[in-house]
């Protein structure tokens, strides 16, 4: 089976073309910094990290680097282990993650 027209319409009118490159850690700056203004901020190797509290979360913010095929991931630990009952635990997070995320 053969498409005449692609699956994706990627015109201008739909996907413009942006004059100026994204600056992706100004853009995460800016929203960590409207969560809280006094996040901790480092620059190095492997990216850009962010770390503050929101709440009672300790939360982490990594950008890998700054071109559109680098990766945002943001974190927060929410349990200490070891816990008492490991296998419990990881049938809970199996059947949660299958069902609620």
């Amino acid at each position: 089976m053969a498409y005449s027209e692609p699956l994706i319409d990627r015109s201008p009118e739909v996907f413009p073309v942006l004059e100026e490159p994204v600056r992706y850690v100004e853009v995460v700056s800016a929203v960590v910094s409207s969560l809280k203004e006094d996040a901790a901020y480092e620059n190095h190797e492997q990216g850009h990290t962010w770390k503050f509290t929101y709440g009672t979360a300790e939360v982490f913010v990594h950008l890998s680097g700054e071109s559109p095929e680098d990766t945002l991931l943001v974190w927060s630990p929410v349990l200490s282990l070891p816990v008492a009952e490991p296998a419990k635990l990881m049938q809970k997070l199996l059947e949660k993650n299958w069902s609620d995320t």
